[in-house]
């Protein structure tokens, strides 16, 4: 399994896609840091972005979660199909290992992607918002009266990542499954990323039953930390990890199917 799983991690991190979206994220958090102080320096602007460095990270975590599922599905999206379409899953089942380590295998790479690119935004948030505002006395939320000191400050912030990296492997088990029943890449993502435009616009129409939906658990991060008298933990972790476990499940089913070694 081991074998597997470091054989897949090798060509993810080979990839030249996966640096440059690596890339795209790290210039997306210096970008909206430029922006926001560029933007604070207009004398005729009617309100400015109070921003130090060690708030920032929070702040850019509202943006990320809005582009980093597209990303993903940009990098993620020929996971399996681009190897079914080429031959090369054909080659490693030729190989001594079963279906399910190479699916689990992948499942891994999803989320070692997943967890990475979120610790670049983290990581150059912190930098470039250190450089353009500087670092700061305190950690505060913008538009709150929420101050602190700067280790509950990082701590709050680390909690806010680390959850929204639930909902996002949530939603990204969804495009797991779309690179098996599809194949090749752009079929994934055009069907993904409209997935993902329909599920935005579901969200402000189904009400009370938007619980259902993940990417209304995307903020889960966030409004954790802001309001966490207005979530409801463990029916978000619930949905979570319903969705992870019916889209797993489906995984394996079509996979095992799936017509590969002829």
């Amino acid at each position: 399994m081991h074998k597997s799983i470091r054989f897949e991690m090798i060509k993810q991190f080979s990839s030249k896609k996966f640096y440059v979206i690596a890339l795209i994220i790290a210039a997306i958090t210096l970008l909206m840091a430029f922006a926001i102080k560029t933007m604070n320096g207009m004398d005729d602007l009617s309100f400015k972005i109070l921003i130090n460095g060690q708030s920032y990270p929070f702040l850019f975590l509202e943006q990320l979660i809005d582009l980093i599922p597209i990303l993903l599905i940009i990098l993620l999206g020929g996971l399996i199909s681009d190897e079914y379409r080429d031959g090369t899953l054909k080659l490693v089942l030729i190989r001594p290992i079963n279906r399910g380590e190479v699916l689990i295998s992948k499942f891994v790479v999803m989320v070692t992607s997943v967890l990475v690119y979120m610790m670049i935004a983290l990581v150059s948030s912190y930098i470039f918002g250190t450089l353009i505002f500087g670092w700061g006395e305190n950690f505060f939320i913008y538009q709150t009266e929420a101050y602190y000191h700067t280790i509950q400050g990082i701590y709050k912030t680390l909690v806010a990542y680390g959850m929204t990296v639930l909902p996002i492997v949530a939603f990204m088990s969804i495009i797991l499954f779309l690179s098996i029943l599809l194949s090749n890449s752009g079929m994934v993502l055009g069907v993904g990323i409209g997935l993902y435009f329909l599920f935005q616009i579901l969200l402000g129409v189904l009400g009370q039953y938007r619980i259902l939906l993940i990417n209304t658990h995307f903020v889960i991060g966030r409004l954790y930390i802001l309001a966490p008298l207005e979530i409801n933990l463990l029916k978000s972790l619930s949905v979570i990890s319903l969705y992870i476990g019916i889209m797993g499940l489906m995984c394996f089913m079509v996979f095992q199917k799936k017509d590969i070694v002829c």
